[in-house]
């Protein structure tokens, strides 16, 4: 098209425009990544995270590799799935083992250096017949200080730098209150109150010692109870003389541990816990007998149930099939949450429904064995509209002619289920069947939102209740209110589930296939 000036408008070629923009828009993209990489390497230094470190700048260069050469084109497709696939699925696993063969949990949370910092700083006593101050607290920026006043009148400026004399004319005092400080904010017993921990770990080195606070208008000197001796890495109590040396992630003394202690590696001393420490074996070893029994009868009640509903509904001459068919999928359409805390609501031994409709008094959920039905019951009312949709489907998959020659042969009903159809769809759901107990092997809601794995077991050395499953137990081993937290032993729980699981995952599998290639 000509414009009026009669000379045609000069365009570059649409698929050339296209690359342009898609060239403008690559590059700023890996703008963006390089410069969050750059943003990252700091922070992962200055914390000493060197996996994370090497993990960041791997990725940017692969990332900026794969996207500027022309001649990678399949790897600019795998390359984001393989990157979610390493941080959300292998990175969990490497990071799971690796906590596994650690002490990491409470009071084991920090490194060594700050562990022996805080041991040394908190090991304080006061000073006898020592100095004491009347203090004003003083703010500058997100630093406090303190102006401490002898008992002669003279002022101090405390920091954590150390103790020096006020410069003159640099406090204000008005009718003998101290109302201003050159420099520094002067708060009020109110404003001191709201300062929480930075004024009680305010500490201001002095002779010998330190200066700290005793209440929000008092200080002290406090000496030093604790010296870290770094030539033989022990701790030493200079009043006692005792010696407290490096053991297992804490500073020991006659079976007296010095609290923080740091996280460090235990080998296979929480694997080893597992089966033979007398605190955690037993508990342990009944959660596992008890989340094999469920997985196994979850997954045999819900398949048996729903087979025999599938069976039952599959017959021509019932009327109504659909109706009943639409209403036995309503459990499985629900949110599996929302059932398990409703029938948590049921079972209420004080003012469920099911002792209001059976006129009775049953602790459902505070009895070991009626806690431990309850959960199967429970379980059996979520799973079972799987098994029927799954048995429905296969039921009308095979064919009539095999059970019609059988029956003209003389077999009866009952020898044409188990002889023909039953095995035909044992062959189809074997692997479901697998999956479907490694599933309730850890079933952690049907567990968690019914009973919380209670009642509790009395006498228990660890957080074990009566119905709980490997999972939940792990869970209350790592995240169990007033138990503490031990990642490590948690972790290395996750890891024989794993294992656990896989096992018995791979011998199915495999049975299952010598059954295919029987058949």
């Amino acid at each position: 098209m000509t414009p009026v000036g009669g000379r045609a408008a000069i365009r570059p070629p649409a698929g050339q425009r296209g690359t342009l923009r898609g060239w403008i828009v690559k590059i700023v993209l890996l703008c963006v990544v390089d410069g969050l990489t750059a943003a990252a390497v700091p922070k992962a230094i200055s914390s000493h995270q060197w996996g994370m470190l090497a993990g960041l700048i791997v990725v940017a260069l692969a990332i900026n590799v794969v996207y500027l050469h022309p001649r990678l084109v399949a790897a600019k497709f795998l390359l984001p799935g393989g990157l979610f696939l390493a941080v959300f699925l292998l990175y969990p696993i490497v990071y799971t083992i690796d906590i596994s063969f650690s002490n990491y949990g409470t009071g084991h949370v920090v490194s060594k250096s700050q562990a022996v910092s805080a041991i040394v700083g908190n090991g304080l006593s006061e000073r006898q017949n020592g100095p004491e101050y009347k203090i004003k607290v003083l703010r500058s920026g997100n630093q406090y200080a303190l102006l401490l006043t002898d008992e002669a009148g003279k002022n101090y400026l405390g920091t954590t730098s150390g103790l020096t004399a006020a410069a003159p004319g640099s406090v204000t005092e008005t009718d003998g209150l101290i109302t201003a400080v050159r420099g520094y904010q002067v708060l009020n017993l109110r404003e001191a109150a709201g300062t929480g921990n930075a004024l009680a770990n305010l500490q201001i080195p002095t002779d010998g010692g330190v200066v700290k606070t005793t209440s929000f208008t008092r200080a002290a000197v406090f000496d030093r109870t604790m010296r870290y001796d770094s030539a033989r890495d022990q701790i030493v109590d200079t009043r006692s003389h005792i010696v407290y040396h490096d053991h297992k992630g804490q500073f020991v003394s006659g079976g007296k541990a010095l609290s923080p202690g740091w996280r460090t590696g235990v080998g296979f001393g929480n694997y080893s816990d597992a089966f033979t420490n007398s605190d955690i074996q037993g508990a342990f070893l009944r959660v596992l007998i008890w989340t094999l029994l469920f997985a196994g009868l979850s997954s045999a009640i819900t398949f048996m149930l729903g087979l025999l509903l599938a069976i039952s509904l599959g017959h021509p001459s019932l009327r109504g099939r659909r109706i009943y068919r639409s209403l036995l999928i309503v459990p499985y359409a629900l949110p599996s949450f929302i059932t398990a805390l409703v029938w948590r609501g049921m079972l209420n031994g004080d003012y469920g429904v099911i002792n209001s409709i059976l006129h009775v008094k049953i602790d459902w959920l505070l009895d070991p064995t009626l806690a431990k039905v309850a959960v199967l019951l429970v379980n059996t009312w979520m799973g079972f509209p799987y098994w029927f949709l799954i048995a429905s489907g296969v039921l009308q998959s095979i064919s009539t002619e095999l059970p019609e020659a059988a029956r003209v042969d003389g077999a009866s009903a009952r020898q044409v289920f188990s002889h023909i159809t039953l095995p035909l769809l044992l062959l189809a759901t074997g692997p479901l069947i697998v999956l479907n107990f490694a599933f309730n092997f850890n079933n952690f809601n049907a567990i968690f939102l019914v009973t919380g794995g209670g009642p509790p077991v009395a006498g228990s050395g660890s957080p074990v209740g009566h119905t709980d499953i490997l999972i939940s137990y792990t869970y209350d081993l790592a995240f169990g209110a007033g138990t503490g937290n031990n990642y490590g032993l948690a972790s290395a729980i996750s890891v024989i589930i794993f294992a656990i699981v896989l096992l018995i995952s791979v011998f199915g599998i495999r049975h299952t296939l010598t059954r295919e290639r029987v058949a």
